[in-house]
This record gives C-alpha cells, sequence and structure tokens, in this order.
C-alpha cells in the first residue's frame, strides 16, 4: 500500500522503525475488522492462570489457522476469529507455571 511504501522515506530517523511497527500493527487491525476482542489478562484472571505473553497467544491462534492480531492502545486485547474454547486453549498452553511456595 502507499502507507507501507512511504515508511521507507523515514528509515533513517531514530523512530523509523517504531514509526513503521505502529503502522504495521494498526494496518494489521484494519485489515481484519469484525474480529472478536478478548482480553488476555482478565480471562487469564478468571480462570486463575498467569498471565501468557500476549504474542505467544495470538502465535499460537494462529498456528491452529485462525486470525489473530494484538490490538494497539490496548496491550493485552487479542482479536480474532478463534472460539472462545480454542483462544482458552491456546492462552492455557502458554502461561507461564505458577511459582511453587518455598518451605
Amino acid at each position: 500500500s502507499r502507507i507501507r511504501d512511504s515508511i521507507t522515506a523515514f528509515a533513517y530517523m531514530s523512530s523509523g522503525s517504531k514509526l513503521s511497527k505502529l503502522l504495521e500493527q494498526q494496518i494489521a487491525e484494519a485489515d481484519v475488522a469484525g474480529l472478536v476482542p478478548y482480553s488476555v489478562a482478565q480471562i487469564s484472571s478468571r480462570l486463575r492462570v498467569n498471565t501468557p505473553r500476549v504474542g505467544s497467544v495470538t502465535e499460537c491462534l494462529r498456528s491452529l489457522g485462525y486470525v489473530a492480531v494484538r490490538y494497539y492502545g490496548m496491550g493485552t486485547l487479542v482479536g480474532t476469529n478463534a472460539p472462545y474454547e480454542d483462544f482458552v486453549s491456546c492462552l492455557k498452553r502458554n502461561a507461564p507455571p505458577s511459582a511453587e511456595p518455598t518451605r
């Protein structure tokens, strides 16, 4: 797209790569409108599991063939076309283990 092409003109700037990443993320969001938003933090809390990295949850969903994007401005929100059960499965699979109590 025209936006992607114009990003390279600013690659010399120290914030060029950050700007590029931000714009790519927003383009991905716009390309997949209509996805169901799930909050990784809130659902982890309800399930009583440690909160996994949002990136690992989106990667898991994509590996199952679903569309999954992290919403800009809402760091723990994932938009996906996956059913809730598959989202929960990826969330649990990627949750860090609980710390063992010290004695």
